[in-house]
């Protein structure tokens, strides 16, 4: 578990840094940012794509990978849970232990999904 923890980190700094690089890249290569101000580019760019990389992770192992544990079996499937939750349970954020829970990924590129 350690090792996923640690290649998913290590996959949202290369992509962030990816991202900071290639917006450097974008301007003109003249301009160089003081380490103090880099440093603060940085910090932004994580606190600002990490939470949207996870939530893409999420996202990936509920519906695009059959493998995973947590997979739901695509989009438009919708789970209801009425058993109680425990610490074991991580599909949602900090449940209820007395609140029926039901959710599903949705598509609604094409149509409203009516």
């Amino acid at each position: 578990m350690r090792d996923a923890q640690r290649r998913w980190a290590g996959a949202v700094g290369a992509s962030i840094l990816a991202c900071v690089l290639s917006i450097a890249n974008a301007q003109t290569s003249d301009v160089v940012a003081p380490p103090d101000e880099a440093r603060g580019i940085a910090r932004d760019a994580y606190l600002y794509a990490y939470p949207m990389l996870y939530n893409y992770k999420t996202l990936y192992e509920q519906v695009l990978n059959p493998a995973s544990k947590s997979y739901v079996g695509g989009f438009g499937k919708f789970r209801n849970y009425s058993q109680p939750y425990g610490p074991e349970n991580k599909g949602i954020v900090t449940p209820n232990n007395d609140t029926p829970y039901s959710w599903a990924w949705l598509d609604l590129r094409a149509d409203p999904g009516c």
